[in-house]
């Protein structure tokens, strides 16, 4: 009986231990919404309308030579930031509506981020 009891918490142990393995390499996050990128180049934004969720981050990507300077029309939302040339700028929206902006150096770049709940 003994070896019996033996032979079953091994065999336990072992698949235990075999369903805890990560042999992916891939860690799960909980909580964490996937990335968002909108590319500034050749004088406008793409994706010019963005659909995400609130907790979302987005990221504006310049793919220019020159910074650029990104606002919402409301300059609440996203600040006036200047975006380096061939650099990022990532900020996380929270609250669901539309934030429609534009490039300040180029006011006919425009676009707009659709925030659901």
């Amino acid at each position: 009986m003994r070896k019996l009891q033996s032979f079953t918490f091994i065999l336990l142990s072992f698949l235990i231990y075999s369903c805890d393995k990560n042999e992916t390499g891939f860690t799960a996050v909980g909580g964490q919404l996937p990335a968002h990128y909108i590319v500034i180049k050749d004088s406008s934004f793409s994706p010019s309308t963005l659909s995400v969720v609130a907790g979302s981050t987005v990221t504006f990507i310049n793919q220019t030579a020159l910074p650029s300077t990104v606002e919402s029309n409301d300059t609440i939302a996203i600040k006036p930031v200047n975006v380096a040339a061939s650099g990022s700028y990532t900020f996380k929206v929270n609250n669901p509506g539309a934030i429609p902006y534009h490039s300040v150096s180029h006011p006919s770049a425009t676009g707009i981020i659709i925030v659901s709940p």
